[in-house]
């Protein structure tokens, strides 16, 4: 009777390794499907943050070119305003006035342009940061 218990314990441990190595080999067998989905989302990973890097990249050229442009306002402005004292005549002086005006308008308008865009630039920054953290 002892040999058959003994023979009755070893096949319940061969049918505990055996359930074992199948739950193995069944994970074995899964994972290729489970690499290429986690490739896959990897890849698109890189697509994302590749996008989200060009337009931060495009945004920042867009500021460059504004910040530029309130430069050459600003002293396009400048040089209107030293014209005033040297001028003669009360039309020159209005003309002069006016286009110091406009040029005051223009700069006030590429300010609000400057910070709406750097604004666009911390919100894609941000979601830069977060394609690069996934």
């Amino acid at each position: 009777m002892s040999e058959h218990k003994e023979v009755v314990r070893s096949l319940l441990a061969l049918n505990r390794i055996d359930s074992q190595r199948y739950a193995l080999q069944t994970e074995l067998d899964q994972a290729p499907g489970r690499l290429a989905s986690v490739a896959e989302e990897l890849r698109h990973a890189e697509t994302a943050q590749a996008e989200a890097d060009g337009e931060l990249s495009n945004g920042q050229e867009v500021l460059r070119g504004l910040e530029a442009e309130l430069v050459a306002t600003v002293q396009r402005r400048d040089r209107a305003e030293s014209r005033v004292p040297l001028l003669t005549t009360t039309e020159q002086v209005e003309a002069t006035q006016r286009e110091i005006s406009a040029l005051g308008e223009a700069i006030d308008e590429l300010e609000f342009k400057i910070i709406e865009q750097m604004e666009t630039l911390d919100r894609l920054s941000s979601g830069a940061k977060a394609c690069g953290q996934r």
